[in-house]
């Protein structure tokens, strides 16, 4: 949700997506899936992945964006919701498991308070966009999504991040937050953003960013408005419900394909954090997804680039490949200059 959008996302939804398994209950593997046999990820590894994370926000902090910054915040809500089950006797963690998890909270509300005042005071935007790392309410269980009817896609939407709703997003979001320089109350949707959320034709980033509005309006307090905006749709959970059908179809697809590029990985993480994370359906929360994901972790911490053999949960994209980890070199797009060697 940066106004000068980089192309990849991957550490900061990452970083949610474990919070979540952590939180909610202990991941089983779907024995009737067809797709590559990953093993299923245990708490420690995830735990393990989620510490790699923080060390590398904790050695570049100077260098993050907005971005990566949101996901930080963000991450402090799925955690400090991990801490309150565990202390009410909810939680499948160990003792040691749970001290670990407290000491990385700990780290991250130390390393966030460090990238804020860069942030406030190198981005012009931050007034607007600090307005969306107030704490959200975190889903206290997965819910089945009702599959709807499938709509087509416009044809002209690509995957870039500048297609389809993702031309007038940051626009739209400004007007539900409210904006210091028009003295404008927040919970303002114009037809035309309006129209964006709702339009069921939309695909790749412009649709999870349909869904980011929608929840960045309830986390505004601006339910009550849409659902009066929405009620010839059904309401907001059918738009939920219909968009995150449209997202789910697309991602299986992606999967299907093999996840071979940078900005299909990165796509697909911002899939599963919206429709999975974020609204909470269980279609979109399944280890092998988890098991797959670990697999793009750097020796430096973050979730960089991957283009290993683990991009697909089909046996035919996966097998008769060999990639050595040792000699790659890649570009992560979460800070503003950095090289990570795998």
């Amino acid at each position: 949700m940066d106004i000068e959008k980089q192309p990849l996302l991957n550490i900061i939804k990452f970083l949610i997506l474990i919070l979540l398994a952590n939180y909610i209950v202990p991941i089983e593997a779907d024995s009737s899936s067809n797709s590559y046999h990953y093993p299923v990820p245990t708490c420690d590894q995830m735990i393990n992945a989620l510490d790699g994370i923080v060390q590398y926000y904790e050695k570049s902090y100077k260098l993050m964006i907005f971005d990566a910054y949101y996901g930080l915040v963000r991450s402090k809500d799925y955690l400090q919701a991990t801490i309150h089950n565990y202390q009410k006797g909810l939680s499948i963690l160990s003792r040691q498991q749970f001290n670990h998890l407290q000491q990385i909270y700990n780290r991250i509300v130390v390393v966030a308070e460090r990238i804020k005042p860069i942030l406030a005071n190198q981005s012009s935007a931050y007034f607007f966009l600090s307005k969306i790392t107030n704490p959200v309410s975190i889903q206290k269980q997965l819910v089945e999504l009702n599959f709807t009817k499938v709509y087509k896609v416009s044809s002209d939407i690509n995957i870039s991040p500048y297609s389809g709703y993702m031309n007038i997003s940051d626009m739209c979001v400004r007007g539900i937050v409210g904006t210091r320089n028009r003295n404008r109350t927040k919970c303002y949707f114009s037809d035309s953003c309006w129209a964006g959320i709702t339009n069921y034709h939309d695909g790749f980033y412009g649709i999870t960013h349909q869904l980011l509005s929608i929840f960045v309006g309830e986390q505004q307090n601006c339910t009550q408005k849409m659902e009066v905006l929405a009620k010839n749709l059904g309401g907001i959970n059918r738009i939920k419900q219909v968009l995150c059908t449209q997202i789910y179809h697309q991602a299986q697809k992606e999967l299907k394909q093999g996840l071979k590029s940078s900005q299909i990985q990165d796509l697909f993480l911002e899939q599963l954090y919206v429709c999975g994370s974020r609204a909470g359906y269980r279609q979109f929360f399944k280890p092998e997804y988890l098991s797959m994901i670990l697999n793009w972790q750097t020796k430096v911490g973050c979730f960089a680039p991957y283009h290993g053999v683990f991009i697909s949960l089909h046996p035919n994209l996966t097998i008769n490949h060999t990639v050595s980890n040792n000699s790659r070199s890649l570009t992560i797009g979460r800070t503003r200059a950095s090289k990570i060697t795998r």
